[in-house]
């Protein structure tokens, strides 16, 4: 079993790099061949940050308070309570490689079978309405935008820079 106080740090250390890294951002995800291509978005709010935890809050502490009070360093063993079912733990543990997951070559695969490998993953705040192609946040090895086979739908979601 996971100690509350070992808990603490990892999420007070995690919701830094939530700040830094995802808050008010979406991830789109592509993945799949060069030839079939699919993806996925994620949004990342304040109010997010506690579901990616695994942990239930005390007395009436809401997910938005809870993202705050670990930011703020004030959490305390009392907030807060681990899930006996060991999700907690779980959730815990890699919780500081998805603090990254926009740039983690270690998510290469998303799929078991057939194999789909992830392509991209571009990063665009909240306020904006497209990705920019510029700004993709990881790119497989071997890959290009130009030679990933994107269907109209993923198109419509990023805004194509022109080259010179």
């Amino acid at each position: 079993m996971m100690k509350k106080e070992d808990a603490i740090k990892i999420l007070v250390d995690c919701a830094k790099l939530y700040h830094e890294n995802l808050i008010n951002n979406n991830l789109l995800f592509v993945f799949g061949t060069v030839e079939c291509v699919r993806y996925f978005e994620s949004i990342f709010l304040a109010q997010s940050f506690m579901h990616l935890t695994g942990i239930s809050t005390n007395n009436g502490v809401d997910n938005t308070e809870f993202y705050n009070m670990c930011i703020g360093r004030s959490l305390s063993p009392m907030d807060f309570e681990l899930k006996k079912d060991g999700t907690t733990k779980m959730k815990l543990l890699v919780l500081p490689q998805v603090m990254n997951i926009h740039r983690n070559e270690n998510i290469k695969h998303v799929t078991t079978k057939p194999i789909e490998r992830l392509l991209a993953v571009f990063k665009k705040s909240t306020k904006d309405e497209k990705y920019n192609s510029s700004s993709c946040a990881y790119m497989a090895k071997g890959v290009t935008l130009e030679s990933i086979l994107l269907n109209e739908e993923i198109k419509n979601k990023i805004a194509f820079c022109e080259t010179i």
